[in-house]
This record gives C-alpha cells, sequence and structure tokens, in this order.
C-alpha cells in the first residue's frame, strides 16, 4: 500500500534568490520611537566614567534592567544610557542583566536616576558633566 503513494523527490533546500530581505523593524523605527536621539548618545561619549571617572570619549551602556521597553531584539531607548569607559562596560556585560542594578549599587551609583538626569539635560554638555560627577561622589 505505501507503494502506492507517490511522493516528490527533493534535491534541495533552495531559496528564491530574488527575494529581498526587508530592513530590520528596529533600524526603521530607530528615529521613531520615543527616546532616541543620535546627539544625546554623542553627548554621553563625551562625558567621564560614571564609575571610575575616566576621561572622555566613554562609552554609551544602555541599561537593560527596570526600564519596561526591551523586547526581543530590541534595546532600550537612548534616555537610558549612561556613560562608561570601555573596562567598565565589559564588567556590566559580564555581571548580566539581572545583577546589573546591583552592580552599580555595589559603586554607589543609581544607574536610572543617572540616566534620567542626563535625558533632561541633554544638549548641555557642561551640566551633563557635572551630573556625572554628582553621580560619581
Amino acid at each position: 500500500m505505501s507503494s502506492e503513494i507517490r511522493k516528490n523527490r527533493i534535491f534541495g533546500n533552495f531559496k528564491n534568490r530574488s527575494y529581498r530581505r526587508e530592513k530590520d523593524k528596529n533600524s526603521q523605527n530607530y528615529k521613531t520611537r520615543p527616546g532616541m536621539d543620535p546627539s544625546h548618545l554623542d553627548n554621553l561619549r563625551q562625558c567621564p566614567c560614571c564609575v571610575c571617572g575616566s576621561p572622555p570619549r566613554s562609552q554609551v551602556h544602555h541599561l537593560k534592567s527596570g526600564t519596561g521597553e526591551r523586547g526581543m531584539g530590541q534595546r532600550s531607548t537612548d534616555k537610558w544610557g549612561v556613560p562608561v569607559c570601555g573596562h567598565d562596560h565589559n564588567e556590566i556585560e559580564a555581571a548580566g542583566t539581572k545583577k546589573e542594578t546591583q552592580w552599580f549599587a555595589k559603586h554607589g551609583i543609581d544607574p536610572h536616576e543617572l540616566a534620567m538626569s542626563l535625558w533632561m539635560a541633554r544638549g548641555d554638555i557642561q551640566r551633563m558633566k557635572k551630573i556625572v560627577e554628582v553621580a560619581r561622589s
């Protein structure tokens, strides 16, 4: 009986090469999501590290826990960014999402308050630098 059922033989799993993948949703909505501001990121990079105070040319760490904005393949918006040096950024990433807030608390920093203060001062680099200095002390 099974010999009566005819099956087509498949010799490969070939994709249609003319198919063009659409751009990622995140890249299309980058500027339309509230809280995204490339100039704010540039200003954050000019601030010293909020943990060790190393000179500017910092990296920006986007907070992961407690923002309520993350989703599948989506990072937090730029308003949740804080300036950190490369060494501290690597340590934060190694600690993981669940221990991120604890890592900052160990260094005496409330990252959410810092991020919101920096977002409220966006555009005023001198004020942002002072906010980072106060957060460190």
